[in-house]
């Protein structure tokens, strides 16, 4: 019945009717062959199914019903059949939608007539407080829009979020509705509950036949949101002809946001140039400065906006001004280059306008500190923030070794250390940057300077796993079998963290397998505690004491059963190791209590 109800095979439904079949027999989604035969706009089967006691007003799991799935469809003449039948045209969906919300949603204004001539309110609302009318106007359907405003639809009704349809045509730029609304007296300076206004999303959006329409209409230029927003700010993200037509009909281009900020700093942000140069020419400042004191040349140097940055300099933005931390466009865009490579022009670019290459922030900290592009710059190369860190230590993290070299060849000391006492080679070991590390080893940066807890470049590079930088270390005189202030040598550090390849280049460099830490720790242990199976495999293979205990009398059954890698443990116990490991009692039963 379901299936011959949906395929439209009249004499299929009669005879299965006859025969004993339940018209109102749902599947598990709720829906009947009435509600199939009304979705696909049957009319013969939805009289005779309607004839048979088939109910009009049965819903589905959704408690959609089959008069609103026909006025959704466009089925006019099913519609027409339902109604007669008395299926309740109030009867509403979970959300509140009733079937003249869905006619009026997706356009079908004969449906949106009869409906309402049979008595469907057209100020009807849904849960969230939204007209057909509403619907009509967000999708653009006009003739829709028209014949629920003839027959008594308020236009200026809103929903919960206080949005008229007024609003939502405004949004979605359909302007002939924008038009037809207004002319019956829609409200174009109403506002939502953010205080927003149809002009204001209009501008957002760069609807510009709207925004004409609107002010037209007498819309409020100067009505702002909560945040003190106002259309010349949304539209100065990147609508030009919509920032013309607002200047021209008088829009303050100078007017702040509660923020502090004004169009200006708004294109300067987005990097839209002929913005920046269009409300230049009308009077904007350029050297405005919001609540935090970044002006537009700050916020464009930030971003980058090499055009922007172009433009507000040569209509005389002053370079020097600094926020309320001291930072200058210099700065900033020197911060950003260690990221981006279009900063590097923007830099040049404020440097050559006499940007002072000098001036240090509240936090001690020049553009050199933070430059991915010096010209000429004739700041100290060795002078540090109030952590210690130099210039050369920020090339050198960041992996910038044109940069490093830079600052070396303009006396920047290799050996300089921050307040953790780590020198610019342990930092660029440690983050992996080869070419940095050979640069610095090139102008006679020490390979074997430790840290204050006694860690060396080594150190840091086998911790990170860096085999290239550890074995080029190497090969400039580091000690593989340094050690740290806790005694842990490179190789412990690496068996520790699980990187054999380094375990095999410290090995081969001699390496000493059986070199304990201050707590009795063997490179074997530390393997042990991370479950490395090819490390402790590779150590045992090199001599490593698997019978050796640390301090606290843990032997590498300990660690591997203690800490449950069952891989280790089985290999431990297939090659019969548990008996030479002391035969302690303690380890030989947690083993068991993994396995």
């Amino acid at each position: 019945m379901y299936i011959a109800s949906q395929k439209d095979h009249l004499h299929v439904v009669e005879c299965l009717v006859n025969t004993g079949a339940d018209v109102k027999r749902a599947n598990e989604r709720g829906r009947t062959p009435l509600y199939m035969a009304s979705h696909a706009g049957h009319v013969e089967i939805v009289e005779y199914l309607t004839s048979q006691g088939a109910n009009p007003n049965s819903f589905d799991n959704d408690c959609v019903t089959p008069l609103y799935t026909a006025s959704q469809e466009g089925h006019l003449h099913v519609v027409e059949c339902l109604v007669n039948a008395g299926a309740d045209m109030k009867r509403a969906t979970e959300q509140g939608h009733k079937p003249l919300h869905m006619a009026s949603y997706v356009g079908h204004v004969d449906i949106v007539k009869y409906l309402i001539s049979q008595g469907a309110n057209p100020n009807s609302v849904n849960n969230n407080g939204e007209t057909p009318l509403y619907f009509a106007s967000q999708e653009g359907h006009l003739h829709v829009v028209e014949c629920l405003v003839n027959t008594g639809a308020d236009v200026k009704r809103a929903n919960e979020r206080g949005r008229t349809p007024l609003y939502m045509a405004s949004h979605a730029g359909h302007v002939e509705i924008v038009e037809y609304l207004t002319s019956q007296g829609a409200n174009p300076n109403s506002f939502d509950n953010d205080c927003v206004t149809p002009l204001y999303t209009a501008s957002q959006e760069g609807h510009l036949h709207v925004v004409e329409c609107l002010v037209n209409a007498g819309a409020d230029m100067k009505r702002a949101t909560e945040q003190g927003h106002k259309p010349l700010h949304m539209a100065s993200y990147g609508h030009l002809p919509v920032v013309e037509c607002l200047v021209n009909a008088e829009a303050d281009v100078n007017r702040a946001t509660k923020q502090g900020r004004t169009p200006l700093h708004t294109a300067s942000h987005a990097g839209h140039v002929d913005i920046v140069k269009y409300l230049i020419s009308q009077g904007a400042n350029p050297n405005s400065v919001d609540n935090d004191g970044d002006t537009p040349l700050y916020i464009a140097s930030h971003k980058g906006h090499l055009h922007v940055v172009e433009c507000l300099v040569n209509t005389e933005a002053d370079v020097k001004i600094a926020t309320e931390q001291g930072r200058t466009p210099l700065h900033t865009a020197s911060y950003a280059g260690h990221v981006d490579i279009g900063h590097l022009h923007v830099v040049e670019r404020l440097v050559n306008a006499e940007a002072d290459v000098k001036v240090a922030t509240k936090q001690g900290r020049t553009p050199l500190h933070t430059a991915s592009y010096t010209v000429n710059a004739e700041a100290d190369v060795n002078r540090a923030t109030e952590r210690g860190n130099t210039p050369l230590h920020t090339a050198s993290y960041a992996g910038h070794v044109d940069i490093v070299e830079y600052l070396i060849s303009q006396g920047a000391n290799p050996d300089s250390v921050d307040n953790d006492g780590d020198t610019p080679l342990y930092i660029a070991s440690h983050k992996g940057h080869l070419h940095v590390v050979e640069c610095l080893v090139n102008a006679e940066a020490d390979v074997k300077v430790a840290t204050e807890r006694g860690n060396t470049p080594l150190r840091a590079a086998s911790y990170a796993g860096h085999v290239d930088i550890v074995k080029y270390l190497i090969s400039q005189g580091s000690n593989p079998n340094s050690v740290d202030n806790d005694g842990y040598s490179p190789l412990c550090v690496a068996s520790q963290v699980g990187h054999l390849d380094v375990v095999e280049c410290l090995v081969s460099a001699g390496g000493d397998v059986n070199k304990p830490a201050n707590d009795g720790d063997l490179p074997l242990h530390a393997a042990s505690r991370g479950g490395y199976l090819d490390i402790i495999n590779y150590l045992i293979t090199k001599g490593a004491d698997i019978e050796a205990r640390n301090t606290f009398g843990w032997t590498v059954f300990h660690f591997v059963a203690g800490d449950g890698h069952l891989e280790s443990l089985e290999y431990f116990l297939r090659n019969n190791t548990s008996a030479t490991l002391g035969n302690s009692h303690d380890a030989l039963e947690l083993g068991l209590k993994v396995l």
